[in-house]
């Protein structure tokens, strides 16, 4: 009796609590020929839980000891299906696609939504201390994914919507249905209820309530989407006194033998009658679709249920964990059938569409299909459809996508074809993947054993090959992420000129099979960058960049270069690669560009004023451990151009290697700079799972600003344009960066021996090959004109003795000049450390010697300006006629002809032709200039003169 009064006492309460939201005016009220829906969604129901044999040929489809008299009355009434299958093993993402139509790989939610939460214990044990990183799901449905009722109201706007209780499609600390009218719900029942023991996983408050929503929809006539989401029979179980007395005297099954799991179940179909019951009462029988589901199959632990003949169960892509019961009931549905034909949760979406009379277009992406051919066939396929059509199956296949650990499984993909099903179980240590192939005709029992006979894989290569190539097909088509390795080297680019499709992220161009890698999010914190117009970027970069206003600021999830749990045995290696091409507005404030983490541990790449001159332009990259060790590298950055006129390529490097610790910067393709870090010690740990930031802060704190040091400069987000970003997973060296600067800015004209210099090597190989039609190399050709010839020569002189960088890095005096001046100063430091003349440690090793000497050589003679001097006839202009001065008297005494003399040494030579070509082609050229015929022979017989000299 006390149970009676209880539910009384409950139904008062939760009819008070929904009165002023439910009911709504009488005046409302009309008639309506649109068919109602009742979706019966339980938690965690295997296949063989009731006591309804699912599958006619199969007596094990049903419990030996369960009882559930309210499912074998709707069984009686209603279509069975027995064979169907949830999208996924778990929860959240089955009922994501329930609401959706789409797959959970699509929605890149393959995991229960709280996986993604650091501090969750399903991340600590399944998404660190593994052979394989899985991806991190959603950890909510998206607002702009279109759902059931969202379907229905825009073709019929007086449908109202009602979802009670667990819907799982938020953070951990939510799971239940709270505000969901952005999700097309009109009323949704957050919790309350009796004591476990008196209303067991609050089944009996669920009912009541959705029995309430029921009376209100008899009484105004509207027609209505009802979804009554269990807990039951999800852990922990719950069970009324005198149901588990029933199941504790009664004789145990030979599978099933647990009372308090028999009393769970059975308390959940007693919620059901109580719903079907109202429905009949209120008259709404007739015109309600009535669809019994669960989320997914049977779980392992704890003893609860047996899901034999089925493999496994709960968490895996085994028959055990994605093989449910179904029952459909409704108009036009015959009673007591019977449905063979594979169906899956991605098909409730088309289906209900359908029911109700919908033409209009599905949401994009729907990967399910309508099940009313075979609702109204009596559960058969009509005659002449072979198979159902989906999206992506279009011969009936069903796909399944968990690249997650559990306590019972690994990361894993599956296809189901017709009676064949392929598990591949993803390959761990650098190991391949694992076929297994299955017939489901011949048995519905798998193994993960792969010399099991069961196991057809080898047997049938052509059939588990052709199975391989439709999954792989549908993971590439639906963009699902996968697992991987984390000790895996990997490059990300983010290229402003190609975004992605959607608005609010910046893809990567480069695929790596895991969205969270792949994307920043563009409006998670402040405001977002613009994506505009530029100008004046080196060749190779696009005109499209994005601007940051300094209040901008991209967000992206931490990025992982290690683990964390299981460092020695799985990747130790914290080395990080971030590289930049961007332009400053001004040098005039403190910047953030690039950070990740927070100030117990990360990384930042900011802008600041460290020599207090007024002038904002030391750049710094500073890397933070867990345990304080940090490592910090500052230099100027405005060293060889100017970054408020002209995009430049910045690069941080930090190397973890223990016998080769250090962190670097470089400019244009050159090392700046770089400190060692302390040998031998353990790895330097930054990378912690707080949200990176691309042009400002994001998450919880400015990375590695904390521990001993200089701290990043915090005061304030990027002012100017990024046109691409690089990340790497590991250290890039000198080379590295120089050939990626090359990609954007191209080969220096002239540069025949890519040596990135311009000079009397690249003359001698050009006139190896003077005249000919196919040279032996290539890049002699400078104009492409297929003939190497005088227009070769041309552009290789107007480019003589150039560097890639714009102002010498050698002109260690700095009077734009890099010459005899510069070569002393370098001497008189000779084999010293760099303390003694820093600007004279051209290569940045903390020594001057004969690695400085060959810097400053290669660039012997090289000018941020004209010289005069070169300017031997006078004209302002430095080209031809100056080089034919030189050449009247070559190899004679200055006496001949003095101004040719430009060193001054008393002799006309190659170090006067040095100096000419170093200014070749400056200045301004004579109006008549144009018109002098170039003395073409005499320009020949010089350049061979040049030669013949140099090799002699």
């Amino acid at each position: 009796m006390s149970l009676k009064y209880f539910r009384r006492g409950c139904v008062v309460v939760t009819a008070l609590l929904w009165l002023v939201f439910v009911t709504g005016p009488v005046a409302y009220a009309q008639a309506s020929d649109q068919p109602n829906f009742l979706f019966i969604l339980v938690d965690d129901l295997g296949w063989t839980d009731t006591s309804i044999q699912i599958d006619p040929d199969v007596p094990e489809s049903k419990s030996d000891y369960h009882e559930t008299p309210t499912l074998e009355k709707l069984a009686t009434e209603g279509m069975v299906f027995s064979n169907a299958y949830t999208a996924a093993p778990v929860c959240s993402p089955t009922r994501a696609s329930i609401q959706t139509g789409k797959s959970p790989a699509q929605l890149q939610m393959t995991d229960i939504t709280e996986s993604r939460d650091t501090s969750d214990s399903r991340f600590q044990m399944f998404y660190q201390g593994l052979p394989l990183t899985a991806p991190l799901p959603l950890d909510k449905l998206p607002a702009e994914e279109v759902t059931i009722p969202e379907v229905l109201k825009a073709s019929y706007p007086d449908y109202l919507a009602a979802h009670t209780n667990k819907w799982h499609l938020n953070t951990a600390t939510n799971r239940e249905a709270t505000d969901l009218s952005s999700q097309g719900y009109d009323y949704w029942q957050p919790g309350g209820g009796l004591p476990d023991e008196e209303d067991p996983g609050k089944t009996f408050t669920i009912s009541d309530s959705i029995n309430t929503f029921l009376e209100a929809r008899a009484a105004d006539g509207a027609p209505f989407y009802a979804q009554a989401s269990y807990f039951a029979v999800h852990l922990p179980l719950h069970s009324e006194p005198e149901t588990l007395a029933k199941y504790e005297a009664k004789t145990p099954g030979e599978r099933h033998d647990n009372p308090e799991y028999a009393a769970y179940v059975e308390a959940m179909d007693t919620g059901v009658g109580m719903i079907l019951d109202k429905l009949d009462e209120l008259g709404l029988a007739n015109n309600t679709y009535v669809i019994l589901y669960s989320d997914n199959g049977g779980t392992l632990t704890q003893d609860t249920t047996v899901n034999t003949p089925l493999f496994s169960g709960k968490a895996t892509l085994w028959e055990g964990g994605i093989k449910v019961p179904m029952i459909v009931k409704g108009p036009g549905i015959t009673a007591g059938t019977i449905s063979d034909v594979p169906v899956t949760s991605n098909d409730f979406l088309p289906t209900i569409a359908d029911l109700a009379g919908i033409t209009a277009p599905l949401p994009d992406g729907v990967e399910g299909t309508s099940l009313v051919p075979i609702l109204e066939n009596d559960g058969n396929l009509p005659n002449g459809m072979d198979s159902l059509s989906r999206a992506y199956g279009p011969n009936g296949e069903l796909f399944f996508h968990y690249p997650h650990y559990s306590r019972v499984g690994v990361p894993s993909s599956a296809i189901r074809d017709g009676d064949y099903k392929l598990v591949r179980i993803y390959g761990e240590y650098g190991q391949p993947d694992q076929i297994f192939l299955f017939d489901l005709s011949q048995s519905l029992t798998e193994s993960d054993d792969p010399d099991s006979p069961l196991n057809l894989a080898d047997d049938m290569p052509s059939k588990a090959a052709e199975l391989v190539a439709k999954l792989d097909a549908w993971l590439d088509a639906v963009d699902a992420s996968l697992p991987y390795d984390v000790a895996a080297p990997i490059q990300l680019q983010w290229d402003a000129s190609n975004p992605g499709s959607n608005s609010s992220r910046w893809r990567s161009t480069i695929d790596v099979d895991e969205y969270n890698r792949e994307n920043w999010q563009r409006d998670g914190y402040l405001s977002e960058p613009v994506l505009s117009i530029t100008s004046g970027q080196p060749l190779g970069l696009s005109s499209k960049v994005f601007h940051f206003d300094g209040s901008d600021v991209m967000s992206h999830t931490f990025f992982r270069v290690s683990d964390p749990s299981a460092p020695d045995e799985y990747d130790a290696d914290h080395s990080v690669s971030v590289e930049m091409w961007l332009r400053m507005d001004a040098l005039d404030r403190e910047q953030i560009l690039f950070e990740s983490g927070d100030g117990t541990s990360g990384l930042s790449l900011t802008l600041g004023d460290a020599d207090n001159d007024g002038t904002f332009n030391e750049i710094r990259f500073r890397v933070l451990g867990l345990d304080g060790q940090s490592l910090t590298v500052t230099t100027d950055i405005d060293v060889h151009v100017d970054p408020t006129e002209e995009f430049i390529q910045l690069a941080a490097v930090f190397s973890d290697n223990p016998a080769d610790r250090y962190v670097d910067i470089y400019l244009n393709g050159l090392l700046q700079t770089r400190v060692y870090g302390v040998l031998g010690m353990d790895e330097i740990d930054w990378d912690g799972f707080d949200d990176a930031g691309l042009g400002n802060m994001a998450g919880g704190g400015l990375g590695a600003n904390g521990g001993a040091g200089d701290l990043p400069f915090s005061g304030g987000g990027f002012v100017g344009e990024l046109s691409i970003l690089n990340y790497y997973n590991y250290a890039l060296d000198a080379a590295d960066l120089l050939t990626s600067y090359h990609a954007i800015v191209g080969s220096l004209p002239g540069d025949i021996n890519d040596d990135g210099y311009v000079g009397i090597d690249d003359l001698d190989i050009l006139l190896a090959n003077w005249n000919t039609n196919t040279p032996s190399i290539a890049a002699v050709d400078l104009d492409g004109d297929g003939f190497v010839g005088l227009q070769d020569i041309d552009i290789l002189l107007g480019n003589w003795n150039t560097k890639r960088l714009v102002h010498p890095p050698a002109d260690i005096n700095g009077d734009g000049f890099v010459g005899l001046d510069d070569l002393d100063i370098l001497l008189a430091s000779w084999n010293k450390s760099s303390e003694s003349n820093p600007a004279a440690d051209l290569n940045l090793d903390g020594y001057i010697g004969i690695d400085d000497l060959d810097i400053l050589l290669s660039l012997w003679n090289s000018s941020t300006s004209n010289n005069p001097i070169a300017d031997l006839n006078g004209d302002g202009f430095v080209g031809i006629a100056d080089l034919d001065i030189i050449f009247a008297d070559w190899n004679t005494s200055s006496a001949n002809n003095p101004v040719a003399d430009i060193n001054g040494d008393g002799y006309i030579g190659i170090d006067d032709l040095d100096i000419v070509l170093a200014n070749w082609n400056t200045g301004t050229p004579p109006a008549e200039y144009a018109a002098i015929p170039e003395p073409a022979s005499l320009l020949i017989l010089g350049l061979g003169c040049v030669v013949v000299l140099r090799r002699c």
